[in-house]
């Protein structure tokens, strides 16, 4: 059956623990068929210097829930990475507490946008507490609102501080995408916030 289910929440591991097990999970293609279930939160994974996980969620896989959440790594190289190998089965994806990019260009990078305008089976999207830049939150509204393959997200984007100008962008986007049905803004200091359930 191999490995469905990996679990190393909260387990100090560091980003070179996590580059060496990325790299066996890599090596071995019975694992990229059956692991269905990654959770890496929790740890310090700070940085960009992670080739081995970018690697190993590159190649194709059946990856249905990834969580990443509350360890710093990097949202816009994952989805760079998700782009290529985890379209086609990814439902779940956390990445709470973390941070858009280490990089210090401003540009969003188009692989983010168009991640989630070709993932196949998105149904949760966690990016509570990670602070988006405006033109991230642009690239990631309108790249779910033109991905004919989903209907159902659940997107968090609570504690952002997304402020006014995040705000604006939520307003001038949110009612063109149908296939957001929960969203939640909370705790993000606009002064004029949309509702936070679109309209059907």
């Amino acid at each position: 059956m191999g490995l469905k289910h990996l679990n190393l929440s909260r387990t100090s591991s560091s980003p070179k623990g996590v580059n060496i097990l990325c790299q066996a999970l890599a090596a071995n293609p019975s694992v990229a068929a059956a692991l269905v279930h990654l959770d890496l939160s929790g740890n310090s994974l700070r940085g960009d210097d992670l080739p081995n996980l970018h690697a190993f969620l590159s190649q194709p896989n059946h990856l249905e829930t990834l969580d990443l959440s509350n360890s710093d790594c990097s949202v816009e190289p994952v989805c760079a990475s998700l782009l290529r190998g985890s379209l086609k089965h990814l439902s779940v994806f956390n990445m709470s507490k973390s941070v858009f990019s280490h990089r210090k260009c401003r540009d969003v990078s188009p692989s983010f946008k168009q991640f989630f305008s070709e993932a196949r089976a998105l149904s949760r999207v966690g990016l509570s507490g990670t602070r988006l830049p405006p033109e991230a939150l642009k690239a990631l509204l309108l790249g779910l609102g033109c991905n004919p393959n989903l209907s159902d997200v659940s997107l968090d984007l609570s504690c952002c501080e997304l402020r006014s100008g995040g705000s604006q962008i939520l307003e001038g986007c949110v009612a063109e995408i149908p296939n957001i049905s929960s969203l939640d803004i909370s705790d993000n200091g606009g002064e004029r916030v949309p509702d936070s359930e679109p309209s059907s």
